[in-house]
């Protein structure tokens, strides 16, 4: 064990000259390192997962949800090597990020995409998308009450990107300025941002290096390094503060710092912005990856004209939806809903969004009281859910998707949960 904190602690130190040689050759100023950390915040869980890496040699496990920035597994990989080599220790990456999705879809099917609950690091990284999209901080409130709230008590981080198109009207503005801000001070969830690091010279017109992509919508190599430096500042900091901690008190998770540990955070306090809680979601999704435990959506029938279809983006990451393309063309799903506290669930269909998308009719249990149109169509490709249903009794139920024309219509994922009113914060 001795032998072992020494040699991480030396790794660090390296680290830490390696670190301030890289700003200069980037032609970065020192203080940009300092800059992208916009909130610490109460790491505490954090410094738990390190000490049972560096105790007990087992593999150190991150999960990512997030948009395309994430999903082309850029910034992920290059901090996997990272972390390896300053833990001389196995690190592991599930990088659940899918493009075009936001907080709002991950609020219901998060445990699609991630295995939450043998996570010791996830990830948020929906800044850019939740801002494009103008999704209500709520959504990134929900994800952070349900992370704090898993039982292993993983490290929620926030990690915050910018839009090719915002550097390029030399604007800085991302979800940060919409309410993430002041979800990670309530919270106290440590924040991440190259959009606050890369400010100065954004305003300035200085940042192009940033811009990446056919049509500098998306971000460069650069950008994915400039953040992978960032968020390995955040933890060699964690990690250096935590082998300090050793040496000082050479003692082990077996004894007293075990105990605090886990009387740290305590409950959660009022939301802030919510005035409901997403409560027992369950989510039935086509996008991929799926590496949680979650349900795939399948269908019990597929009339021709309904297909599984790999769609591809510009920011070069990858999803799967089903595909109507056939006016008339029926295709049904078997979902099934748990009860809790007599209570009726709501019911939300996500589309993949495109121009040339068409309609289609939504129907509960053959009932056409209970049908409603939703349109794929938008300028924009994102996922877009609809609400169909507010009454849906627990227990089993058939969702009938009919096209309404040959346009196609992009299926992602059918969701359900229960609705909770909550009481918001003094604060707000």
């Amino acid at each position: 064990m001795g032998r072992k904190i020494q040699g991480i602690f030396v790794r660090l130190q390296h680290e830490k000259e390696n670190m301030t040689s890289i700003v200069h050759e980037m032609g970065l100023d020192k203080s940009v390192l300092d800059r992208s950390i916009v909130n610490w915040g109460n790491v505490i869980r954090l410094k738990r997962a390190f000490r049972e890496v560096i105790e007990t040699g087992r593999v150190l496990k991150i999960g990512i949800m997030g948009g395309s920035v994430s999903a082309v597994n850029v910034y992920p990989r290059l901090l996997e090597k990272a972390l390896k080599r300053i833990l001389d220790s196995d690190v592991s990456i599930y990088n659940g990020a899918i493009g075009a999705t936001d907080s709002q879809y991950y609020a219901y099917c998060m445990r699609n995409h991630l295995d939450t609950q043998n996570l010791d690091i996830i990830i948020w990284e929906l800044a850019v998308n939740d801002f494009l999209k103008g999704v209500s901080p709520s959504g990134q409130e929900e994800i952070t009450r349900q992370v704090i709230e898993l039982p292993n008590k993983p490290q929620l981080l926030y990690v915050n990107f910018l839009f090719g198109k915002q550097i390029a009207k030399k604007s800085c503005n991302n979800s940060e300025d919409t309410g993430g801000r002041e979800l990670s001070m309530y919270y106290a969830v440590p924040s991440i941002s190259l959009s606050k690091a890369a400010c100065r010279r954004i305003k300035a017109g200085k940042a192009d290096d940033l811009l990446g992509g056919v049509n500098k919508n998306h971000l460069s190599s650069k950008a994915h390094l400039q953040m992978e430096l960032f968020l390995r500042y955040f933890m060699v900091n964690v990690l250096s503060n935590v082998t300090w901690e050793i040496l000082e008190s050479k003692t082990s998770l077996s004894s007293e710092v075990m105990t605090e540990v886990e009387h740290v955070p305590g409950p959660l306090p009022p939301t802030y912005f919510m005035d409901t809680r997403v409560t027992k979601p369950k989510c039935w999704s086509a996008l991929l990856p799926q590496l949680g435990i979650g349900e795939y959506l399948w269908p019990i029938r597929a009339a021709d004209g309904w297909d599984k279809v790999p769609v591809h983006s510009d920011s070069g990451d990858r999803k799967q939806v089903w595909v109507g393309s056939k006016n008339g063309s029926v295709i049904r799903f078997p979902i099934s809903i748990e009860p809790y506290e007599n209570l009726t669930s709501k019911l939300a269909i996500s589309t993949f969004t495109c121009e040339n998308c068409g309609s289609v009719r939504a129907i509960v249990d053959n009932d056409f009281a209970r049908a409603a149109t939703i349109s794929g169509r938008s300028q924009h490709r994102i996922t877009w859910p609809t609400v169909i249903a507010t009454d849906l009794e627990p227990g089993s139920h058939n969702i009938t998707i009919k096209c309404l024309s040959d346009d196609p219509f992009h299926l992602a994922a059918i969701a359900t949960a229960y609705d909770l009113t909550t009481p918001l914060s003094i604060f707000t």
